[in-house]
């Protein structure tokens, strides 16, 4: 579905745990065109939580994680953790990261439970592909 239509997302996120129970664990890989998004799933699943929740937010190279922390990590049963894409160097050229570096690197952050995740590198910034 999409995410933008965020009448129908929260809908089927009630739906959804009406039928299967309390979320326990979310991965995000919103856009920033929809930017208020993640927040509102956040505070749906939040608002009908009986208890914590883990949400992995994962984000592009350009993110600034800080901001993005203060605008999400208001609610006091979500566990918000960061997983921010980078890229890879080989040899002389650098390229984005493929479908399952990206994959792995989220379920690696997941298992460790890690807060802060980088997946690939972010340095030298100026190598990062174009």
């Amino acid at each position: 579905m999409d995410y933008r239509d965020e009448s129908l997302l929260l809908k089927k996120i009630r739906e959804t745990m009406q039928q299967n129970g309390p979320i326990e664990l979310v991965i995000a890989w919103i856009h920033s065109y929809a930017d208020s998004t993640l927040e509102r799933i956040a505070s749906e699943i939040s608002q009908w939580q009986g208890g914590s929740w883990k949400l992995f937010h994962v984000l592009g190279s350009r993110a600034n994680l800080t901001e993005v922390k203060g605008q999400i990590d208001k609610l006091d049963a979500l566990q918000y953790h960061q997983v921010q894409l980078g890229f890879k160097i080989e040899d002389s050229h650098s390229r984005w990261l493929t479908n399952e570096e990206i994959s792995q690197g989220v379920i690696d952050s997941i298992q460790h439970d890690r807060l802060l995740h980088t997946v690939g590198t972010m340095e030298p910034w100026e190598k990062r592909p174009s």
